[in-house]
């Protein structure tokens, strides 16, 4: 005989286990909709109707089956058989659900690969790969090793006292090192006469221009230029500036990889600085202006430049990527599960293009980092594609300092041009 205290006894436990069974279920419910929830229909993404129905039907699924496997585990006796099915089946769909991969990639790299080339584009790349990283690149082992000087801050430039005591200290070691460079300074002109240097890398792993050959030829060659200004020989020295500026003017605007851009905006403000110094130490005559202003002229756009500088990185970037994408290879599906190629370079795109897009107009400041790979600005915490996210994260580099650097030598290029331009109109009139 069940007394009536016993029976209200058992009738709280069972409505104590209701509630922990709603109570869980339900945090189960909100934990799945905070993973899959860019895909439930009211934050449907870019994909088309069919595309989103399937994934909505994997991600209710998932949600219904792991919810029934946890209402199964909570009853006494437990139903094994039925708990551990009804989790298969919810592990097969949440899978299915990670593996599935945007359909089309929008922006293929072999549109951007293709683009520029043709015989005479060999001929330059081949040109601009002349001394390249890891061969070819054997400076003078007796190179004479000089530190510039340096001024108490990076945003304040020495000043003309301090490169006139460096050029008269020095001059005997930039004289004999300026000789010695002579195959490399004959490799820069000829980049400089060249109608244009293309740049035809298709991978991760092929050959770069050597920095440490197009930095030491170009750094004697400004310390020569300065030399040569000091002794009164403006027009020499600005002659030779010139031809840093065209290379890297004309390694910019077809360039495929960031760091060849990299090196373009150092041998600019290396040229421009030079410039501007050799204007003040000496007298240049109104022709000399004119063809320098003419190569200032040559460059490509300013905003081009700046949006150009970050996207360029996208085709080869991809192509990684998408070397990544899983076909009959054993753990096909597991690394399926794990990274989805075509969403990640989708995503890539999406991120280049923002901070190109940010970097054209010099919004520097709103060119933010990569959020984790496990979430993004737009949906909090996230599941899918982790591993395509995890290697964003290690490739995308920051663009911010970059582009500032950039957009320092594109103000120079103005300031220089307008002076140059005020000269050779001050010098026609006094008629020199």
């Amino acid at each position: 005989m069940v007394t009536p205290d016993e029976s209200r006894a058992r009738r709280l436990v069972k409505v104590l286990k209701i509630l922990v069974r709603i109570t869980v279920g339900l945090l189960l419910v909100a934990g799945l909709i905070t993973v899959f929830r860019e895909q439930l229909p009211w934050t449907f993404d870019e994909a088309g109707a069919g595309e989103r129905a399937g994934r909505v039907a994997l991600t209710t699924a998932t949600l219904v089956l792991s919810a029934t496997a946890l209402m199964l585990w909570l009853r006494w006796p437990r139903p094994v058989w039925r708990t551990a099915l009804c989790l298969l089946a919810a592990t097969v769909c949440g899978w299915s659900w990670l593996a599935w991969d945007d359909p089309v990639l929008e922006y293929p790299p072999e549109n951007y690969l293709t683009v520029f080339d043709d015989p005479a584009a060999q001929a330059s790349h081949d040109l601009v790969l002349r001394y390249r990283t890891g061969a070819g690149s054997t400076l003078p082992k007796d190179l004479p090793v000089l530190r510039e000087p340096r001024s108490s801050s990076s945003d304040v430039q020495p000043t003309a006292e301090q490169w006139t005591v460096f050029v008269t200290d020095n001059r005997a070691d930039i004289e004999r090192g300026w000789e010695m460079l002579a195959d490399r300074r004959a490799w820069m002109a000829e980049m400089a006469g060249a109608p244009r240097l293309a740049d035809l890398t298709a991978g991760i792993g092929d050959p770069i221009p050597s920095f440490r050959d197009l930095r030491e030829a170009s750094r004697f060659m400004s310390w020569h230029a300065r030399m040569l200004a000091m002794d009164g020989r403006g027009d020499e020295a600005l002659a030779e500036i010139g031809q840093i500026l065209e290379v890297g003017q004309k390694l910019e605007p077809e360039s495929r990889t960031l760091v060849r851009g990299m090196i373009a905006i150092v041998l600019r403000k290396m040229a421009l600085l030079t410039a501007a110094s050799v204007l003040e130490t000496t007298e240049v005559s109104p022709d000399s202006r004119a063809r320098f202003a003419g190569i200032l002229a040559q460059r490509q756009p300013a905003v081009d430049g700046a949006y150009h500088l970050i996207w360029c990185e996208y085709a080869v970037g991809a192509k990684v990527t998408m070397a990544m994408e899983s076909h009959s290879s054993p753990g096909a599906g597991i690394k399926a599960g794990l990274n989805n190629p075509r969403s990640t370079a989708n995503l890539y795109a999406k991120i280049l293009m923002d901070a190109a897009g940010k970097s054209s107009r010099r919004e520097l400041n709103h060119i933010s980092e990569m959020a984790p790979p496990w979430s993004d600005a737009a949906h909090g915490f996230k599941l899918k594609n982790l591993a395509g996210r995890l290697l964003l994260q290690m490739v995308v580099p920051a663009f911010q300092k970059v582009s500032a650097e950039y957009w320092k030598a594109e103000d120079l290029s103005v300031a220089l041009s307008q002076r140059l331009g005020a000269g050779t109109e001050d010098g026609q009139a006094s008629g020199l």
